[in-house]
């Protein structure tokens, strides 16, 4: 995490998201299981939370497209619930 406030303005203009997603007390969330999943199925899904809470926070999608995309986790999630059995 960078100790300079001004790095977190730089960095959010160069990803194109809000400067609140860095500084978000929980960032920790995403930086402590992908050091030690890597790649795995944890540290994966930890990056889509935390990839859709960016996008959610910058403003780019509307109340609707928001619900449509947890609806469609949603349904994907009971569908491989089902497939599991």
């Amino acid at each position: 995490m960078p100790k300079k406030r001004s790095t977190y303005k730089s960095l959010s203009t160069a990803l194109g998201i809000s400067e609140e997603v860095l500084t978000d007390a929980s960032a920790t969330f995403i930086l402590r299981p992908t050091g030690h999943y890597k790649h795995s199925g944890p540290g994966q899904a930890m990056l889509i939370v935390y990839e859709l809470k960016a996008m959610w926070s910058s403003d780019e999608m509307d109340e609707n497209e928001m619900d449509s995309v947890m609806q469609a986790l949603q349904e994907a999630y009971w569908e491989s619930k089902k497939r599991r059995k």
